[in-house]
């Protein structure tokens, strides 16, 4: 994906004369910027928990298996930021949709009127489910909406599997547990399912405390809406019409349609195209609890950050597991860790081993794109380097892991970085060494903070132009790079499946950007329909800046602006010295991107490291996540080095 990547940066830096030029006469166009706040619009569309945090309420997504395999996405609030009751025992609320409805119906009144966050306010654990079906309900471990079988339920279905299942689920969170039942709340079809369920299944009268049933719908006799009673003695008996009508979608959902009604496009061609799958999803697919959480940091931007809280094969939920957090690297995201399957990929290995896993995402990747204040589409949205990633987006995710019902007791966690992720790390640690308390461990595959012996021929190209402030890094300097369309993401996405005609296609260009066997090339299909994930521009001048100076150091702002920020003509150059946390280096003879003296030079000034060279002479950047022996040379050695410290220091 790096190579893609690059591939992509080289077109960007021959258009960069043709958007230098054409830049002069839009001046105008940044005039309308002057006021970030006046552009407050989302292009993507947003989740319930997009829409609950961005009114800076915490918000948890969640991926719920029932009995016959459906995925649920259910959505909480698991407390209030006015409260700050998170440490406390909540009662939990459980509230159900009506038909052709979903979670997102509860809180479209927003704040002071929605039920969901006047309940959170309350003091009350809010979950909101969505059935099998909706949008947020699309998965299956075995069966495809695409499948007429997917479809094959009724709200008994819904009852009996997916309202039990959200009911158990909630009660044996962390909060839930000690707890015996719940409220719970239903309107229209959220009603007909509690009627169903606790008729047929009495036993979970005993797990409600209360329920309340908005427009209860149970016996239909006598209603009077003239389309039911219409259509009723057509298809409410077994016959032709019903059996033509029957188990299939209604309306089929189609993200690409939606967006074609939403900027008054048309299409050349009839595009039917599934929603590209988050890492949560294919987590889930594979058994494993899945869970999307969207964490507010200090400057306003919000992390869509992923969690497998425990292994479904060990079942240990309901022990203290330690955690580990990992983070991507440059124009990738939390998808990267996950490509190549449960029997390779680090995130399964280290679940299964007993770890509480979260996968970060920095601001401005495909799954943090929100702002509290700013829109992507606005210029200041994108004013950041790696340098705010380390010190807003790396912080809040420790914090928010170790603040979570399983982190609350343990102190520190296992850190795992590649490539952008080692150099957010060495920035963190040495500009605010308080957080070296917080580790326990630190694993940095493909480590890059100095630069000045790299090899890599584009970023030397590059170097001499963008990597000092003159007029080409301010033109091509914060702004989004190579921006995000979501259209174009779903459209890898689809034609990368497995079962598509056109597998082919991504499997030849993988093959020839990734030659030599070394690649898992199962994974590379995947790995193209997920990245680009994106960045800003600025964090890549920060790397330029970094090769051509040949320090590890803050982002250079130009001489003027250096003085008023930092009070010197040259920015600062971070103090790894402070790094006093136990630092593992895993680094290669053919990496052109941290180079062996670069790597060796900075770990003389790091006073608690361990260096682990890769044998293989072969070894490059791109092998730390793609390289189909990644588990035995890395992921394997990496996860009993966590072990040793858990048995020689007691568990969490």
């Amino acid at each position: 994906m790096y190579r893609f990547a690059g591939s992509l940066l080289i077109l960007a830096a021959l258009a960069l004369g043709t958007y230098s030029a054409a830049i002069e006469g839009s001046i105008d166009f940044y005039k309308l910027y002057d006021n970030p706040e006046a552009h407050v619009s989302l292009k993507n569309k947003a989740t319930t928990a997009d829409r609950t945090a961005l009114h800076g309420y915490p918000s948890e997504h969640h991926h719920i298996l029932t009995a016959d395999g459906y995925i649920l996405g259910v959505f909480r609030i698991p407390y209030s930021h006015k409260l700050q009751n998170q440490n406390e025992k909540r009662p939990i609320v459980f509230l159900q949709h009506g038909l052709t409805s979903c979670s997102d119906a509860w809180i479209l009144q927003g704040p002071n009127d929605s039920l969901p966050y006047l309940l959170a306010d309350a003091g009350y654990d809010v979950w909101m489910g969505n059935a099998r079906g909706t949008s947020y309900s699309r998965n299956h471990t075995k069966l495809s909406p695409d499948h007429p079988s997917f479809w094959k339920f009724s709200w008994h279905e819904i009852a009996l599997y997916d309202i039990t299942a959200i009911i158990d689920y909630a009660l044996n969170t962390e909060n839930g547990r000690g707890q015996e039942a719940i409220h719970y709340v239903g309107h229209s079809q959220g009603t007909t399912v509690f009627f169903a369920l606790m008729s047929w299944l009495p036993e979970y009268n005993d797990k409600i405390k209360t329920a309340h049933l908005f427009a209860p719908v149970a016996i239909m006799k006598n209603l009077s809406s003239p389309l039911v009673r219409y259509l009723g003695p057509y298809l409410g008996h077994k016959n032709a019409y019903s059996t033509i009508f029957g188990s299939q979608e209604f309306l089929p959902h189609n993200e690409f349609v939606m967006a074609l009604f939403f900027n008054i496009c048309q299409p050349e061609a009839h595009v039917s195209l599934k929603n590209k799958a988050t890492t949560a999803d294919r987590t889930a697919l594979h058994g494993y609890p899945s869970e999307h959480h969207h964490i507010l940091t200090a400057d306003g931007y919000i992390l869509g950050v992923f969690r497998i809280p425990y292994s479904h094969k060990l079942q240990n939920q309901n022990e203290k597991r330690p955690i580990v957090f990992l983070q991507h690297g440059l124009t990738s995201c939390s998808d990267a860790w996950i490509l190549q399957g449960p029997n390779d990929s680090l995130p399964y290995l280290l679940a299964d081993a007993g770890y509480d896993v979260w996968m970060g995402n920095a601001r401005g990747t495909s799954y943090s794109r929100n702002h509290t204040k700013l829109s992507p589409d606005h210029p200041s949205f994108w004013k950041f380097s790696w340098h705010e990633i380390a010190i807003y987006d790396i912080t809040a995710i420790i914090d928010y892991a170790l603040n979570t019902e399983n982190g609350r007791g343990q102190e520190a966690i296992h850190y795992v970085g590649h490539s952008q992720g080692t150099t957010v790390f060495f920035a963190l640690m040495s500009w605010l060494p308080e957080y070296n308390d917080k580790i326990k461990t630190a694993h940095l595959f493909a480590p890059v903070a100095i630069m000045k012996n790299l090899s890599s021929r584009l970023v030397r190209y590059l170097g001499p132009y963008l990597g000092h402030k003159n007029a080409y890094s301010t033109i091509f300097g914060s702004q989004e790079f190579l921006p995000h369309n979501e259209f174009v993401m779903a459209l890898f996405f689809n034609i990368c499946q497995p079962d598509v005609v056109l597998r082919p296609v991504c499997e030849s260009a993988m093959k020839t950007l990734y030659s030599g066997g070394r690649v898992n090339m199962t994974a590379m299909p995947e790995a193209m329909a997920t990245h680009p994930a994106g960045c800003s521009t600025d964090q890549m001048l920060h790397y330029l800046q970094e090769q051509q100076s040949g320090y590890f150091r803050q982002f250079d702002h130009g001489t003027k602006k250096n003085l008023e920020v930092y009070g010197s003509e040259e920015p600062p150059e971070y103090p790894v010295e402070q790094i006093n946390s136990l630092v593992h280096l895993w680094y290669a003879e053919s990496d052109d991107l941290a180079a062996v003296e670069d790597v060796e030079a900075l770990a003389k000034r790091l006073p608690n490291k361990v260096m682990h060279f890769m044998e293989d002479p072969e070894w490059n950047h791109g092998d730390f996540a793609l390289n189909w022996e990644v588990r035995k040379y890395v992921n394997e050695p990496v996860i009993a080095i966590m072990e040793e410290y858990e048995l020689n220091n007691g568990s969490t």
